[in-house]
């Protein structure tokens, strides 16, 4: 397991594993449903400016990466030495190389992003 440093979940990691291997991932994701309503209209436009949509006030859900990844012994030697990688230059290299990538879900509760300061103060208000 791999965690950024600035987020905090609640899950069963052996329920992760459990999955990881039942799916024969080589890297699993953690990953959290959002959903981000926008109070504004907005509006889809071509490149010359002409109106294609107006959407009032949308709604849209999105599956995000909440920093916690289960990764496999072969997969941390693809990683170069001695230069900057990313864990999503990783992702890349594995997809590109066809192997397994997956993402166990996980509910908007069960994880926090310490990192945002407004989340950091909600989290020490509670203490």
């Amino acid at each position: 397991f791999v965690s950024n440093c600035d987020v905090l979940i609640d899950v069963n990691y052996k329920s992760v594993y459990e999955y990881h291997i039942k799916n024969n991932n080589d890297l699993t994701l953690i990953c959290s449903m959002i959903h981000q309503s926008v109070p504004y209209g907005v509006c889809e436009t071509e490149e010359d400016g002409k109106l294609i949509e107006l959407l009032e006030k949308p709604e849209i859900d999105y599956l995000v990466n909440v920093g916690t990844y289960l990764i496999n012994n072969q997969c941390i030697e693809l990683i170069p030495d001695d230069q900057f990688f990313d864990v999503t230059d990783l992702i890349s290299l594995l997809k590109k190389e066809k192997m397994q990538v997956g993402v166990y879900p996980i509910s908007q509760e069960s994880w926090i992003d310490i990192g945002q300061m407004k989340e950091y103060k909600e989290l020490i208000k509670g203490y």
